[in-house]
């Protein structure tokens, strides 16, 4: 008897041992996230991405880091897309996709940050969503984060520079105006040119009155101009701001220029 009750005993730890190691197996979890430019497209190669980053919300640590890549998307499928939970994606859209080994279901933030091409206009997001073993985001969009804002770049006059003291009209200004996932702007485009209202303010040296002037179309997509009477020398501040009157989108940028003097004068 007591052989026998010493072998059940076993039997039944062993047994519960196996039950506990199955109930612990971990299991492959693919988790994909995709970045949506506010108003537009999905970021992928085209502005270098948007960085993004798996953090178990109860852990603090880090779960997977890596980058969109990919195409914008289909534009049809994306814009005129309408009802509950459309599909979004084609194979081709920019994705992050990994793999984890999940044994319970996790709290997870994702953080996104991007542009990655276009750092001086880089905006981040958080979201948070519970993960389950083998299931992941599941079927259709993924887990899906909308990055707010326009990329707005002064082309002319390049921040940093030293210019001559201008006689006349002024300086020229050229700002580059895009949705973050490089979709272009352009006059009753999908994404209408004429909808935004793009301005330029330039703060005069040792605290002079500021000069402000609206930026037009300038003949090719996503480029706005106008001129600026910058009458005094000295160093420059320039706020370029763009802001889409049917969505709200919103972007700015900021530079210095230094006009007239020596161009050591600019360091």
């Amino acid at each position: 008897m007591t052989h026998a009750g010493g072998w059940w005993r076993w039997s039944l730890a062993l047994a519960g041992a196996v039950l506990c190691a199955d109930a612990a197996q971990s299991e492959p979890t693919t988790i994909e996230v995709r970045v949506l430019s506010e108003g537009a497209k999905f970021m992928g190669d085209r502005t270098g991405g948007a960085r993004v980053t798996l953090v178990d919300v109860a852990q603090g640590t880090v779960l997977a880091t890596g980058v969109t890549a990919g195409g914008t998307g289909d534009t049809e499928r994306i814009m005129q897309a309408s009802g509950r939970s459309p599909q979004l994606v084609t194979p081709e859209t920019a994705v992050f996709r990994t793999v984890l080994d999940l044994t319970a279901p996790r709290r997870v933030r994702a953080e996104v940050e991007g542009p990655l091409g276009l750092p001086h206009v880089a905006a981040r997001v958080t979201a948070e969503r519970w993960i389950l073993p083998g299931l992941g985001t599941g079927p259709g969009n993924g887990w899906v984060l909308e990055l707010p804002g326009m990329a707005v770049t002064i082309i002319h006059p390049a921040p940093g520079t030293h210019l001559p003291l201008p006689a006349g009209e002024g300086i020229e200004v050229v700002a580059e105006v895009m949705m973050l996932c490089g979709c272009p702007l352009s006059p009753g485009g999908l994404w209408d040119a004429n909808q935004q209202r793009v301005e330029v303010s330039a703060e005069a040296p040792e605290g002079g009155p500021a000069l402000r002037a609206t930026l037009g179309y300038a003949g090719e997509p996503n480029r706005f101009s106008t001129r600026l009477p910058l009458a005094g020398a000295g160093r420059w501040s320039l706020t370029v701001t763009a802001f889409d009157m049917r969505t709200g989108t919103t972007g700015l940028t900021r530079g210095e220029v230094l006009i007239g003097g020596e161009a050591h004068n600019s360091r």
